[in-house]
């Protein structure tokens, strides 16, 4: 079974051990109303960075799991500078998602494809080989560790 908050915990040590002092991590975060974000880090610079965490359970449309527009529009409404979705449990390689459509279809809904939700976030997929970033070189995190 799947346990979120384990994942989150996880996610919060590898920041801290990289570098991110633990009194900056927020875990929970709803504010404002309809906003829904796991983990909130709030760097020196004062830049927020908001994470909205999701495992894969093999879905038959990984992209449309990514992407349901609660998810998207929780993570676009908080107050962050830098949205991230998060997404562990992906199947295949990073060419595989490159080469399948579903990084066209991650980088239009960044774009704005689907108007305000998921505009502007970032998502990263951690894959069998590694993570896609997408789009890619964007800030995901305070020390660059994702």
């Amino acid at each position: 079974m799947f346990q979120p908050s384990a994942d989150q915990l996880i996610f919060a040590d590898k920041l801290v051990e990289s570098g991110v002092p633990a009194h900056a991590i927020d875990f929970e975060q709803k504010v404002p109303v309809g906003a829904d974000v796991d983990i909130r880090i709030r760097d020196e610079s004062g830049d927020v960075y908001a994470y909205q965490m999701k495992h894969l359970n093999d879905p038959q449309d990984p992209v449309s799991e990514i992407t349901r527009g609660k998810y998207l529009l929780q993570l676009a409404i908080a107050d962050a500078d830098h949205s991230v979705m998060l997404v562990d449990g992906g199947r295949g390689t990073v060419r595989d998602w490159m080469t399948n459509g579903s990084y066209d279809e991650l980088l239009a809904i960044h774009n704005g494809a689907r108007g305000r939700k998921g505009t502007g976030i970032t998502f990263v997929i951690r894959l069998e080989d590694g993570s896609l970033v997408i789009p890619p070189g964007s800030r995901t995190d305070p020390k660059d560790m994702l």
